[in-house]
């Protein structure tokens, strides 16, 4: 192999090897815990008009099926609206909840701020202190859970995960490019971590 070659091989190893292996961490990272908290905060995704997306759907029946279990006492829904003429994603999660899936309204919190991951965590994480809730059990989707649980501990959240057993994120297509998006948005923020304005961060994770 000549020089040119070997150093075309080096750079592109150096490249890629990075992306490929966080791709795979990424992939590998949810796993279900079993555990038991306070509170379900559903991490926010599209809503269509006055219905949840379909992975929207999914995230807040996972959050019922928790409730209903036992597993946790309330739900925190996230998500602003996505257009002036929509209500905001958190309020069709609840109404979805309340009127379809029969969850008291009393328990549910709603959090209409966010846009973002990082803002879905912030906002529900001011809403648990300010209601006394500590342990919180994060809503996602499995291949979006480790960038959640990396921005929840730095947030200083008593959170474990709860990926979503029945995600819609399940062809090898749109495994692929949810997962290319996470290695994007992953690597974006810890490089923001550890450089950036964390605050003004709080616009773009």
């Amino acid at each position: 192999m000549s020089l040119m070659k070997k150093l075309l091989a080096v750079l592109l190893t150096v490249i890629f090897l990075p992306p490929v292996y966080l791709a795979w961490r990424i992939y590998n990272f949810s796993s279900d815990p079993g555990g038991r908290g306070d509170v379900a905060v559903v991490l926010g995704a599209a809503s269509w008009g006055s219905d949840p997306s379909p992975v929207f759907r999914e995230r807040i029946n996972h959050a019922v099926w928790l409730y209903k279990n036992g597993y946790v006492g309330k739900i925190i829904f996230t998500g602003a609206r996505d257009s002036r003429n929509e209500p905001p994603e958190s309020i069709v999660a609840r109404n979805y909840a309340v009127m379809d899936k029969e969850i008291p309204e009393k328990d549910i919190l709603l959090e209409t701020r966010s846009r973002t991951t990082m803002q879905n965590l912030y906002f529900a994480n001011e809403i648990c202190r300010k209601n006394g809730l500590k342990k919180m059990l994060i809503v996602s989707d499995p291949l979006h859970m480790m960038r959640a649980m990396k921005i929840a501990g730095d947030f200083g959240m008593d959170a474990v995960q709860a990926p979503t057993p029945t995600s819609l994120y399940r062809s090898w297509f749109s495994k692929v490019g949810f997962l290319a998006r996470e290695v994007y948005y992953y690597s974006s923020y810890c490089i923001m971590r550890e450089f950036g304005d964390r605050k003004a961060a709080l616009e773009d994770y």
